[in-house]
């Protein structure tokens, strides 16, 4: 039997050119097709393998909900990465407290005004991934598997 994220996979497959998710960008919307969000989603696999982030490893997730937000999301719980998401209104103080009790790996942010200023508010702060760092690369060919990873 196919688990949560098997399935979602498959429908983002099958949904291949058609709009999976829209946001509002500015005034404007912004929309992703499933195929497209599988790429941003293999992007985001790759470069988590690249890192030397391991399953099991904890990654904290800063930024405002978005389509990029939610391909991080679903591309580390794929890797297996306990995916510790934190809210981005929150004050850099209280968000450097969260994570310096869970003690992510990585953090992935959204936004470098935000990023920056959680490393003021914790110098020792692990490594901060911006999501277009990650995003800009291309998708790997050939695909990685989509199953994730179950260990």
């Amino acid at each position: 039997m196919p688990n949560f994220l098997e399935k979602v996979f498959a429908q983002l497959k099958r949904a291949d050119g058609r709009v999976v998710l829209r946001e509002i960008c500015d005034d404007h919307f912004v929309s992703v097709t499933g195929r497209e969000l599988l790429d941003q989603i293999q992007i985001v696999r790759l470069s988590l393998r690249n890192s030397g982030v391991q399953p099991g490893d904890r990654c904290a997730l800063l930024a405002p909900n978005s389509i990029r937000w939610a391909a991080f999301h679903l591309a580390l719980m794929a890797e297996g990465v306990i995916v510790v998401p934190l809210y981005s209104r929150q004050s850099p103080g209280e968000l450097a407290a969260m994570m310096k009790d869970c003690q992510p790996r990585l953090i992935f942010v959204g936004e470098s005004a935000l990023g920056d200023a959680v490393a003021q508010a914790w110098p020792e702060a692990p490594r901060r991934v911006h999501f277009d760092d990650v995003l800009r690369q291309s998708p790997p060919r050939p695909q990685l598997p989509t199953r994730p990873i179950l260990d």
